[in-house]
């Protein structure tokens, strides 16, 4: 996908219950960093997400987009912050 199919990207039935099994199965403190994308995300609750770090390029810009629709998706909030600190 190059940036543009990223960024109009929308989540699809079958993905969001995908990512609903996937993301409720990993730790709190478990690192999320899909392959080739340029970003990775720590878990820091039951329901939100932590951008733990982001390549500078485009194509990462785009899939950061791209996954922060798929957490909405499934009420997951994504923070900017790295230093967001672990709620267990």
């Amino acid at each position: 996908m190059n940036e543009r199919d990223l960024e109009n990207w929308e989540p699809d039935e079958d993905m969001i219950e995908w990512a609903q099994r996937f993301f409720d199965s990993i730790p709190i403190g478990g690192i999320w960093s899909p392959e080739g994308s340029g970003v990775s995300y720590v878990k820091t609750s039951k329901d939100a997400w932590s951008l733990l770090r982001m390549m500078e390029h485009p194509i990462a810009t785009a899939h950061h987009t791209s996954f922060k629709k798929l957490f909405a998706a499934i009420d997951v909030d994504i923070m900017e912050d790295s230093n967001s600190n672990i709620r267990l």
